[in-house]
């Protein structure tokens, strides 16, 4: 399983000018079968996998939640009405997406502003 600055040497070359990267984890995207990268930006929420990569706005994005029960990351979009649930495994990816949660709960606050 590769390390955090793995990951985020990863991504490093897809950030814009002055973008920073608060949270990162690892995990499957819906029935993916290969595992994804979701981070978590000032500007955007990245998700990167090996087939394929995109990028959803800060403004677009209604609630990023963790499940523990599922041990899922539920980042809930505004348009079009959608949920997206990453599946993570291994403690280390879970704490940082309910690290990534909680983070993502004070950046939304402020972007709404």
């Amino acid at each position: 399983m590769p390390t955090y600055q793995q990951l985020l040497d990863a991504i490093d070359p897809r950030l814009e000018p002055a973008e920073q990267v608060f949270e990162l984890v690892l995990g499957r995207i819906g029935e993916e079968m290969f595992d994804s990268i979701v981070a978590l930006t000032s500007r955007r929420l990245m998700l990167a996998s090996p087939a394929r990569g995109s990028s959803i706005q800060l403004e677009n994005i209604k609630a990023i939640a963790w499940s523990g029960l599922w041990s899922s990351l539920n980042i809930d979009l505004k348009q079009p009405t959608k949920r997206i649930v990453v599946g993570v495994s291994g403690p280390e990816w879970k704490q940082r997406a309910r690290a990534m949660a909680e983070t993502a709960k004070t950046l939304l606050a402020e972007a709404g502003k």
